[in-house]
């Protein structure tokens, strides 16, 4: 009774004013949540929240409650929490230098990121966060979840250039468009370092090699960019 009048309590909640969800799912969300230990179940109730105020303080909570419940079904092993809780909560807590509103919606955010690792200072917090992050997601790097390994070339991108080619190769290989044009981007990128190379060797050594008969074309459209 009392889970009940508190399920009441909230409902009647400015925060929740326009919610396209009735009392009676959000009775059974509110279980899924705090009994059963399930994440979505907390993110759709954190997603009530935001309405006509953003991310807030009853948003935090939920998010917070997301973020346990997470954590205890993927220690059972349960993938899909397992993945919940690197998306929601592992992800946004990680200062990375991309914008990871593409892989979700900032302004669920995360739980409190001072919970992860809570003894741990802000760097070593966000150094663990990383470890952490990249074993988890390098292991799921698969068919069942792809974009994981267009994740990992993105993160990887800025220190480890090897392995983003790797991982946005991987990524294309299990039908991940955005995985395949990063990758071609890349390799297209790397393609014109080479031909300028090739080309800025050819007039150094005095086109002994005779490149310009063969690749005169490529080396002039340089020159014009260059311009």
């Amino acid at each position: 009774m009392s889970n009940l009048l508190g399920i009441l309590l909230i409902w009647s909640q400015p925060s929740f004013a326009g919610g396209d969800i009735s009392a009676e799912e959000l009775e059974k969300y509110h279980k899924q949540c705090h009994t059963e230990n399930r994440g979505e179940a907390c993110v759709v109730l954190a997603e009530q929240t935001l309405c006509g105020r953003g991310f807030n303080e009853e948003t935090q909570v939920l998010m917070n409650a997301a973020c346990k419940a997470y954590q205890k079904r993927c220690a059972q092993k349960e993938q899909d929490s397992c993945q919940g809780y690197r998306m929601r909560c592992l992800l946004p807590c990680l200062s990375v230098e991309f914008d990871i509103g593409e892989y979700i919606n900032i302004n669920q955010g995360a739980g409190d990121c001072g919970n992860i690792y809570p003894r741990a200072s802000k760097e070593k917090r966000q150094e663990k966060i990383r470890t952490s992050l990249l074993s988890s997601l390098e292991t799921s790097c698969s068919s069942q979840y792809p974009k994981n390994c267009e994740l990992l070339g993105d993160i990887y991108v800025a220190t480890d250039v090897t392995k983003s080619e790797k991982f946005w190769k991987r990524s294309c290989e299990l039908k991940v468009p955005e995985g395949c044009m990063k990758w071609g981007t890349h390799l297209r990128q790397k393609g014109r370092e080479a031909e300028m190379k090739g080309c800025a060797l050819d007039q150094e050594q005095d086109k002994r090699f005779r490149f310009q008969y063969r690749y005169r074309d490529i080396c002039e459209e340089h020159e014009k960019n260059k311009k």
